[in-house]
This record gives C-alpha cells, structure tokens and sequence, in this order.
C-alpha cells in the first residue's frame, strides 16, 4: 500500500522550521482513516506496525486494529528518554524570560541539565490547548504506550538509557539495531543529505585524507540543526586547531 503525504500550506513543505515541523506531523494524521480501511480489507493484512516517533497517532491505530506497535527513534536512547519526561511531565522553568534558566531531568541517568534555549523550539513554544501543538504532544506521549521501541543506536554506547528506558516503561521491549546507514546504491548521495556544503565535497574529502588516522573529532549536530553565532565562532576555532566540524 502506498499512500500520497497530506497536503500542507504553502512554506512548511519541510521540518527546518517550526510551523512545518507541525503541519506535518499534524496532517499525517489524516491518513489514519485510508489505513484502516486497507487493514480492515486486507485478505493477509500485517502482524504489526513499526512507525517513526513523529507518527505517534499509529500507536492509537494498532489499538484500534489490536495490533502492538513499535516506534522507531532515528536518534538514541537518550533522546527518547528526553523526550518522554519532557512531553508527560511538560516541566517548566522559573523564569520563562530567561534563556538561560536550566531545566533538569532528575528521573533520567546522570541527571541531564541544560539551559533553555537548547531544548527544542517546539517544547519551547508549547501551546497547551493549541490544537496542531496538543496533537503533536498527544503522539509523542502515545509513543510512551507503545508496544515496543527500535532505535538506530547501539547497546554499547547508550546501555544506561536503553535500561532506564526499560524500567519507566515497565518492559523489556526496547531494541537498538544500529547504527543504521543508507544503502551503497543510495542515489542522493552522503554528500546531498542535510542541504549543501559550505565546502566542496572534493576538497573536504581530500583534506579529511591528509589527516593521519584518529586525528580528527567529527561531531553531528543533524541536518535540522541550525548553529547559533557562538558555535560558529567555536567552529571556527576548531578548525583553527584542525579539528573537523560541521
């Protein structure tokens, strides 16, 4: 079964920003009604649903078709347990005027504490009784019901979350398959992902190549992920000391 993507106004047709980020997740929902039915009609439909952490409405789908449903994060461990206490608990800060009030998650291994403004704009910007934001915040807590959840990690590197992930959800159904990467034949290309290069990929490539082996610190920020003026300056900075960043 194949199904087009819901239209979305005219601007948000990607998830750079953050009205996009919620039309799309938000219209996806209506694709709930043509899966049903395909289900519903379906001879030999299948035995499970495996669904990104955006689509959080399949979670009410499986359900609904008695089905267990897994979510797959494309990032780790950590960030899912992020994002769980964040969307139940919806904590606050004590000066909302300030970004650089911190925000604490006691309940998640290690005690993670960052300041305001490196929390993600869409939790920033929570509208409780927005229609498009308390849809987005129901999907993200059904993610947290789901039967099971598949990250592109691996066990060596986030074991600590990946265990405190098993115990505040009450299961053991917490899988990393990881870490996950496109297929050789991809015809995008590594080079094309993520918008381009302020660098020629050649020559990046070639000055990577120079380098002698473990010399060189790679650090992903993601392809939404748009650096601020300071991490540009330590980016530059970086580079100064040969270090290879974004």
């Amino acid at each position: 079964m194949v199904l087009s993507p819901p239209e979305t106004p005219p601007n948000t047709n990607n998830t750079s920003s953050l009205p996009g980020i919620l039309s799309h997740v938000c219209r996806y929902g209506a694709l709930y009604e043509p899966i049903l039915h395909w289900f519903n009609s379906h001879p030999s439909p299948p035995v499970a649903i495996l669904s990104d952490f955006f689509l959080g409405w399949t979670h009410h789908l499986a359900a609904n078709l008695g089905l267990p449903r897994l979510v797959f994060w494309a990032s780790g461990a950590l960030t899912a347990s992020l994002s769980n206490h964040m969307w139940r608990d919806l904590p606050k800060i004590s000066d909302p005027a300030n970004q650089n009030s911190t925000i604490s998650f006691p309940g998640i291994p290690n005690s993670p504490t960052f300041p305001w403004w490196q929390m993600s704009n869409i939790f920033r910007y929570f509208k409780e009784g927005d229609k498009d934001y308390e849809i987005f915040r129901d999907g993200m807590v059904a993610n947290t019901k789901s039967w099971g959840l598949v990250f592109n990690s691996f066990t060596e590197l986030e074991r600590v979350y990946i265990d405190h992930l098993k115990r505040d959800l009450g299961h053991n159904r917490v899988w990393a398959v990881g870490p996950l990467l496109p297929p050789l034949d991809d015809v995008a290309g590594p080079a094309n992902r993520g918008g381009s290069s302020s660098a020629p990929t050649d020559e990046l490539m070639a000055w990577l190549d120079s380098k002698p082996g473990d010399s060189v610190v790679y650090i992903c920020f993601g392809s939404r992920v748009v650096l601020t003026i300071m991490l540009h300056l330590y980016t530059s900075m970086g580079k100064g000391n040969d270090l290879a960043l974004p």
